[in-house]
């Protein structure tokens, strides 16, 4: 078991049971319990599976998050520890075949962490990073819902496979909420350890940081990420598909779902084994060759003016006064100020949760 970062269903459950107050209260937590720990058994037997075929080029299986935001400055005066900071945000792609990780890095100025985002990264990744070795791709990651678990990644990998032809087969595989546990959080996991030694004055201090981390089996592939990188994915791709699939889906119950070349339907499961359920997401526009993508950016994003009084303060003291410019450059632009009220200061989740 983990020290940090465990099951909040497990620890729940764990907590209840040692205060029932007998037998018959406390019999169906434990069934509970053991139900919740079969389902998460069942997926790491699965993840286990697929994780032998990238080897034996079967499949190209990834695995992607976020990391926990990293604040900048990431200095030792206590300044910084007073005063709202600026977010860098690490979206790392980690590839079972060689264990390769790719790690995109933007602050909060670029760009947010939604739906649009995650896709955008993921058609760099496939069309410009890798050297795509089997047409058959499973995904594993978290059920964010905001990010991952949504009908915009359906869309996206539907047109992988059926518009931009990249892969023959997608594989969408979600863990059991609280035991995910992916190749990322070990890659996180390097990085954290250099932060709690290292400081980060400036954007490119982190960059640094993350490509020199880790050696073994291979340094991360750091991708610097710009404005133009992202897309309006769903913008792009919603006149392709139905409002409601039909039948209906059930995302929050949702384990794996499938795309195939041959088969112009979707198909989905609730539990990591059985059959699978067609349900139809496209309406009769027909799909062309290639994808038009609308940029989702045209300008940087607004700074918080709260939290940009307060990065004035720590960048007094940076080691050298030209890093005090890219904090001095900071300014909210008149056509976001509206949007200040979306963006939260003190956010430092690595994602979020089902």
């Amino acid at each position: 078991m983990p020290r940090t970062d465990t099951c909040s269903t497990c620890d729940s459950l764990i907590k209840k049971i040692a205060a029932a107050e007998n037998d018959e209260s406390r019999a169906p937590l434990l069934a509970e319990k053991e139900l919740h720990l079969r389902k998460a058994k069942a997926f790491y037997d699965l993840k286990k599976k697929w994780q032998e075929k990238p080897r034996n080029g079967e499949a190209m299986v990834v695995c992607f998050d976020f990391m926990q935001n990293l604040p900048l400055p990431h200095i030792r005066d206590n300044l910084a520890f007073r005063c709202r900071q600026l977010w860098y945000y690490v979206f790392g792609v980690h590839n079972l075949k060689d264990d390769s990780a790719t790690m995109y890095t933007y602050d909060e100025t670029i760009a947010k962490k939604g739906q649009n985002e995650v896709t955008s990264l993921l058609f760099h990744y496939f069309t410009q990073v890798p050297d795509i070795t089997s047409r058959n791709l499973v995904l594993i990651s978290d059920g964010c819902p905001g990010q991952n678990k949504n009908y915009v990644m359906m869309h996206f990998m539907y047109l992988l496979v059926h518009c931009l032809k990249l892969f023959d087969n997608i594989t969408y595989i979600f863990p059991i909420r609280g035991h995910s546990f992916l190749p990322n959080d070990q890659d996180f996991s390097i990085i954290s350890k250099r932060k709690a030694v290292e400081v980060a004055e400036i954007p490119e201090h982190w960059d640094t940081i993350i490509q020199t981390c880790r050696s073994n089996p291979s340094p991360f592939n750091l991708i610097k990420v710009q404005q133009k990188h992202f897309f309006n994915v769903k913008l792009s791709t919603d006149k392709y598909f139905l409002k409601n699939p039909r039948p209906p889906i059930k995302l929050k119950s949702l384990r794996m779902y499938r795309i195939q070349a041959k088969n112009k339907f979707l198909e989905i499961r609730d539990s990591y084994s059985g059959p699978w359920r067609q349900s139809i997401l496209r309406n009769k526009i027909p799909l062309s060759n290639e994808l038009q993508l609308v940029p989702l950016y045209r300008e940087p994003l607004a700074i918080n003016p709260l939290k940009l009084k307060d990065l004035q303060t720590p960048s007094k003291v940076l080691s050298k006064r030209e890093h005090t410019g890219f904090y001095n450059a900071l300014r909210p632009t008149e056509s976001n100020i509206a949007e200040l009220s979306d963006i939260d200061p003190e956010d430092n989740s690595s994602g979020c949760d089902e």
